[in-house]
């Protein structure tokens, strides 16, 4: 879906869009209401030639939608000669509803929690709770709920001691609900990564929502991570393609590959990568946020503080994007700002939760060794979402020969890595 919206509104071939979602087959037409009434037009083309295999024209009520979905589908899978995965008495669609209401909900809440925001994240949020307020039974509204809580917590908006057990729960809710539904696994794979840090369970888990539905772009994803984190670099890099070729133009996955090539020290090729991620959506923090990575770790620091200073207003003045900010200053030479910077970051600490982690890498740059590890050793209590990273992140490379650090990564779990590409 979200590549496919990519194309909404631009004047492209059917053959364009094809070679740009690498498909075979472009399912196009147009949906018109009035009140309750719906009327789809639609057609299914061979993209090579433009010749249309199949078409038709439905009217009818809007409550009648989901059963229209799954007709469709079924005509389409029976025109192609193909078969879906699963039994054949299983639904086309898993942990789904039969609520229109619920499932506009639903829509809203996947759109707002792909823009990554602490704004888009609240709202991704109420629309979820909304969706299960309208249907108390849709597993997939209580697996989006517990992405919602899982991305709050992992970018540090509210403290990962809350916004997990929030994620937990959900995610559990929509497995007693539908027990094979791959979101919801994909969910408590995240929690047991970032939160746990239990690498076996959170590998196990992702290789079950896989199972599940291999079509699950942020199974593939996310799993990519867990084998980066753990310097399985080959491993990491096959389920990035997976999800790449799933899902083209996700600006979360575009993303994804500009953050792991900061672990492999690859920051011009990141850095190409947050650009061509920009270029698709100009807007997108985290994409100036790993455009500020890697222009500051590749010694181009006027760029990363541009970058960092406009991740800092589209993240909402999140504390790692002030942190690095403020890194960048510091790796500079702009000692005033830098010092400023930082003084404001621990004040504020009293008041709203502060990223150790970050905080940590701004105070080793201007070189407050042992504020550094007080940093970390926080970020252990507090059991950070981003310490998993510590083994393979740049920034900490000023760290690796001392014992302290080695002693942090035991704590954490981490297993030795061989650090480079």
């Amino acid at each position: 879906r979200t590549s496919s919206f990519a194309m909404k509104g631009k004047d492209l071939t059917v053959q364009q869009i094809a070679q740009d979602l690498h498909v075979d087959t472009v399912l196009e037409g147009a949906v018109r209401r009035a009140g309750d009434r719906l009327r789809i037009t639609t057609q299914l083309v061979h993209a090579a030639d433009g010749y249309p295999l199949w078409s038709e024209r439905y009217d009818r009520e809007m409550a009648d939608v989901f059963d229209l979905q799954d007709e469709i589908a079924g005509t389409i899978t029976e025109t192609l000669e193909v078969r879906l995965g699963g039994r054949p008495d299983e639904p086309l669609r898993q942990g789904g509803t039969r609520n229109v209401d619920a499932y506009q909900e639903y829509l809203r809440g996947r759109f707002h929690w792909n823009r990554r925001d602490g704004t888009g994240l609240k709202s991704a949020m109420m629309h979820f709770q909304n969706a299960i307020q309208a249907d108390p039974t849709y597993a997939l509204a209580y697996a989006g709920l517990a992405d919602a809580y899982n991305i709050l917590a992992f970018y540090n908006y509210v403290p990962p001691a809350d916004g997990f057990p929030r994620a937990e729960a959900a995610a559990k809710r929509a497995l007693e609900i539908d027990g094979r539904l791959a979101e919801a696994h994909t969910s408590l794979g995240w929690i047991a990564a970032f939160h746990e840090w239990d690498w076996t369970k959170a590998e196990q888990i992702y290789l079950e929502a896989i199972r599940l539905n291999a079509s699950y772009g942020t199974a593939h994803l996310w799993y990519c991570f867990l084998l980066g984190l753990l310097g399985r670099r080959r491993e990491s890099r096959e389920q990035l393609a997976i999800a790449q070729r799933l899902e083209p133009l996700s600006i979360i996955t575009k993303g994804g590959a500009s953050w792991l090539m900061l672990h492999t020290r690859d920051f011009e090729r990141g850095a190409r990568e947050a650009k061509e991620t920009l270029a698709l959506e100009p807007e997108f923090g985290p994409a100036w946020a790993f455009l500020g990575w890697h222009r500051v770790l590749g010694g181009r620091f006027e760029e990363a503080i541009e970058a960092w200073s406009k991740a800092v207003e589209r993240l909402g003045g999140l504390s790692l994007a002030k942190s690095m900010l403020g890194y960048a200053h510091a790796r500079a030479g702009n000692d005033a700002q830098a010092e400023q910077l930082y003084d404001a970051l621990v004040e504020s600490a009293t008041e709203e939760y502060v990223t150790p982690y970050y905080a940590a890498a701004f105070a080793l740059a201007l070189g407050r060794r042992e504020e550094a590890f007080e940093w970390l050793e926080r970020g252990l209590e507090e059991r950070n979402s981003f310490m998993p990273f510590l083994g393979v992140d740049p920034l900490f490379d000023d760290l690796r020969d001392d014992d302290r650090f080695a002693g942090v990564l035991d704590t954490v779990g981490l297993p030795e890595i061989e650090i480079g590409s």
